[in-house]
């Protein structure tokens, strides 16, 4: 059974930071931080500009950015990075999330995302003019 805790965020580069950080919000240093998925870009930098570029497309809407938590319960097996990034695909696919970073740390992902639908395929971020 899955434990989620959602959030909207006011600043992708501020959230990015902290999900991609060595140390958590306590300043314990995290043994695991790893991008498993991402529709967005692995870099921090890259995920950041497209997220700030999507939210362009909807000025009226404040806080188009989505952070999640979600942790496995204690009792549940170990997951693999493989498993976690089915969960954070699925989580997004259900929220219908379609631009997202999902980060892996010790024992939970960070699923850090716009709710803003694009019409743009990510796949193509050279169109954006985000990588040369």
């Amino acid at each position: 059974m899955a434990i989620a805790k959602i959030s909207r965020p006011h600043r992708a580069g501020s959230t990015a930071r902290y999900v991609l950080g060595p140390v958590d919000h306590a300043g314990n240093p995290r043994e695991i931080v790893s991008v498993v998925a991402s529709t967005i870009g692995r870099a921090p930098d890259v995920a950041v500009k497209f997220l700030n570029h999507v939210g362009k497309l909807r000025p009226r809407l404040n806080r188009h950015l989505y952070h999640v938590s979600i942790s496995a319960s204690r009792t549940d097996r170990e997951l693999s990075q493989k498993d976690w990034a089915g969960i954070g695909r699925s989580w997004c696919a259900g929220m219908g999330i379609e631009n997202y970073m999902i980060v892996l740390h010790d024992a939970h992902i960070h699923i850090l995302g716009s709710r803003i639908l694009s019409l743009i395929h990510i796949s193509e971020p050279t169109r954006l003019g985000m990588i040369s």
